[in-house]
């Protein structure tokens, strides 16, 4: 077993502990808007399911702009539509 001393001194865990924590905290919050746009979206339109749709974005901005539009969205087309445009948007 490597000395907890040792360890502190190596470059790895300088990098998970200075650098790592912000890519874990980043994706921790990109799971909580995806589960809460998910969410959002059964309440509204129970009978669609657009997981697969949601998990595929990631950024966190614009799953935060979904949660905000899901409510003003007209209907399930409306919802697949917008959706795709930000599915669309993310591919290079």
């Amino acid at each position: 077993m490597i000395p907890l001393r040792v360890l502190k001194e190596s470059p790895f865990y300088d990098y998970l502990i200075n650098e790592g924590k912000d890519g874990w905290l980043a994706e921790g919050e990109l799971k909580a808007l995806a589960e809460t746009l998910r969410l959002l979206i059964a309440k509204r339109f129970p009978k669609i399911n657009v997981t697969r749709k949601i998990k595929s974005i990631r950024d966190v901005a614009v799953l935060q702009q979904l949660c905000l539009e899901a409510g003003d969205l007209k209907d399930a087309a409306a919802l697949r539509k917008r959706l795709d445009e930000v599915i669309k948007s993310q591919t290079p």
